[in-house]
């Protein structure tokens, strides 16, 4: 019994370091999709404007999905284009509207 409780503490150990590590969502992905939504944005919106709503967006999926590769994996075109025109409404009041 003693052993069970053990295992199990550090399995919830584990998983607590796993969600915390930064690996959910590594830095250089998130480098890269930032770099690729103010290229793609700033032909529209202005280099001015697409920085905060990158960041915006990039929120947002970081609240939706719990790592990079879940959010490769679902995200699909209608979701990012909602995604973008609620946070660029958002960006002059700060932020995504609900």
């Amino acid at each position: 019994m003693k052993f069970a409780k053990t295992m199990f503490l550090l399995g919830g150990l584990a998983l607590t370091i796993a969600s915390c590590g930064g690996e959910d969502w590594p830095e250089d992905k998130v480098k890269e999709f930032k770099d690729e939504c103010v290229k793609q944005l700033s032909a529209a919106a202005g280099e001015e404007q697409a920085g905060p709503v990158c960041d915006c967006v990039l929120e947002e999926l970081k609240k939706e999905y719990k790592s990079y590769a879940e959010a490769d994996k679902k995200v699909n075109e209608n979701w990012m284009a909602e995604k973008m025109l609620s946070c660029m409404k958002g960006s002059m009041g700060g932020g995504a509207e609900e």
